[in-house]
């Protein structure tokens, strides 16, 4: 068996201190090692596909990250994998367990899985290495899957069951983040959503708002899939900005990663109604582990504006009460551009501030499309965090 702590040492000399991901009995023993180190950051994540989009945010700030999950969570990752690593050339190290191994027994359940786990993967042009108890070329295999990672080739290393020994339990290996009670001082309008009024503000005036204040020449403002990125390449291509041209819903956790990797940046999350409903465990991953550098934005029109206007389930849902019960530091509501300026320039608390403001629900608008490719406006913006560092 592998050492969990030789491991994590490997890891760590290999540059990577943050570990995001999702927990598989498999790797219990890792897992509790991670945690315990001091020099290595651990977040929970909600699902694995939001691991990846929190590792993807933490390299594209300069900081490695590795992803651990059970492989059933692969399908979990798909979206964020194909749509967002993939094109947008991001390296990180993903630990898969193979629950359902073809060469042993296991629950019904995984055994799907563990057949189309390799399968699966090479479909997603990621290399995988596999490891087991009895590897004792493990250490290279390591190395080798952290040196393709850094060369930006999202690689995995697939672990058989039984191949990491032991590793000491103790009270304070079990990750639970400190939990920040919602600011109910802070929080407008909690309970029921109001409707947007008749003279609801364009999604471009939200995005002016950001845009055009002369405070934040060092924030990273990132716009989530659909309109809303497009519209804020429409207003501004700068190389603080970062389009999600896929990866629906990732936004948020791609602005965890990067707000954990650049503490001292503001990190502005631009997310739509419809983008935030489909990865709803983000809030929660943001409210536990986000700073107090994090805004995020969400622009809420109640509809898939640019797939032609259908309803969201956003009618029904309180995003405040939502954001406060994940534990934000402070959470805006108000009809007006004005309540997104108010957030801004809020000073920082110790954790992220959310604001909601509903927007009006426009259809048919004929916004262009980034004309640089996702590896292209990653590259730019990796660029742009080392030179105004």
């Amino acid at each position: 068996m592998i050492d969990p702590a030789d491991f994590v040492r490997g890891l760590t000399a290999g540059g990577v201190r943050r570990v995001a991901g999702v927990p598989c009995s498999y790797l219990t023993p890792l897992i509790d090692t991670v945690i315990a180190d001091p020099g290595v950051d651990y977040l929970s994540a909600p699902n694995e596909g939001d691991a990846v989009a929190a590792a993807a945010g933490s390299a594209i700030g300069g900081e490695p990250t590795a992803v651990l999950m059970q492989n059933s969570g692969l399908g979990n990752a798909v979206n964020p994998l194909a749509s967002l690593v993939h094109p947008a050339g991001v390296g990180m190290l993903l630990i898969v367990t193979l629950r359902g191994d073809p060469a042993g027994n296991d629950e019904p359940q995984h055994c799907l899985m563990g057949r189309a786990t390799l399968p699966l993967l090479e479909t997603l042009d990621i290399p995988a290495r596999t490891l087991h108890a009895g590897d004792t070329d493990w250490a290279r295999t390591l190395s080798s899957a952290l040196a393709d990672a850094a060369e930006g080739r999202t690689t995995a290393i697939v672990v058989r069951k039984g191949t990491f020994g032991p590793a000491p339990r103790h009270e304070t290996t079990r990750g639970t983040p400190v939990r920040r009670p919602g600011p109910p001082g802070r929080c407008h309008r909690v309970g029921a959503r109001p409707a947007a009024p008749s003279g609801a503000p364009s999604r471009q005036a939200a995005l002016r708002a950001i845009v055009d204040d002369p405070t934040l020449p060092r924030a990273i403002i990132i716009g989530t899939t659909g309109h809303t990125g497009r519209e804020l390449y429409a207003i501004a291509d700068r190389p603080n900005h970062l389009y999600l041209v896929g990866a629906m819903g990732c936004a948020s956790a791609v602005g965890l990663g990067l707000a954990r990797a650049c503490p001292n940046r503001r990190v502005i999350i631009v997310d739509g109604d419809g983008a935030a409903l489909m990865r709803l465990g983000n809030l929660a991953f943001l409210g536990a582990y986000g700073g107090g550098n994090v805004v995020h934005i969400v622009l809420d029109n109640g509809v898939h504006a640019s797939t032609g206007g259908q309803a969201t389930l956003a009618g029904a849902v309180s995003f405040p009460g939502l954001a406060a019960a994940c534990g934000y530091d402070a959470i805006l509501e108000g009809t007006d551009p004005r309540v997104i300026r108010a957030a801004l320039d809020r000073a920082p608390g110790a954790g992220p501030t959310f604001v909601h403001l509903p927007i009006a629900a426009t259809t048919g608008v004929d916004l262009p499309r980034p004309t640089l490719t996702p590896d292209a406006i990653v590259t730019r913006l990796r660029a742009y965090v080392r030179s105004a560092a």
